[in-house]
């Protein structure tokens, strides 16, 4: 991995939103690990799709980031703005799913990342909410989790699609 090199030609939202389909069926913890620079070149689903996906399922999506700033493009798919467009939605997905962006510069902090993933799943409470309005039609709704203590941490989903 050492001489492992960024080269482009990646689908981040298909693979993202095919990962995202395939854990809706499973039972327990969903997670999908990206690592990627975050720039998709030959997606055919757009990231509004990967968003939508997110919002819905019950899966945590991390993005390890390699190389830092995005740095925006043109493609066969899309002009400069609508790639920049593209790379805002995957990081809204990315949180809106309660995951998190790790932002890495070398190949060798990859463990690291890696073993902050782990040490963060490992650590997790599940709760429950049921809404008293409940009206499935997709809506989404912000969600805030406080303690009435100080002494922990709370890293939550952004919100809930009303399903």
């Amino acid at each position: 991995m050492a001489s492992t090199q960024a080269a482009g030609g990646t689908a981040v939202n298909d693979f993202l939103y095919l990962s995202l389909k395939l854990l809706d069926a499973r039972q327990g913890q969903r997670v999908v690990v990206l690592f990627s620079d975050g720039s998709d070149i030959h997606s055919v689903l757009p990231a509004a799709d990967v968003l939508w996906k997110a919002r819905a399922g019950q899966s945590l999506i991390y993005w390890i980031q390699l190389g830092g700033k995005h740095q925006s493009f043109t493609s066969a798919w899309r002009d400069f703005k609508g790639n920049d467009r593209e790379y805002s939605e995957l990081e809204k997905a990315v949180k809106e799913s309660g995951g998190r962006i790790l932002e890495i510069n070398r190949v060798e902090e990859l463990e690291g990342a890696f073993r902050n993933i782990l040490q963060e799943l490992r650590q997790q409470y599940a709760l429950g909410y049921y809404p008293t309005n409940a009206k499935s039609d997709g809506s989404w709704h912000k969600v805030q989790v406080t303690l009435k203590s100080g002494g922990g941490r709370v890293h939550t989903r952004e919100g809930y699609a009303d399903y």
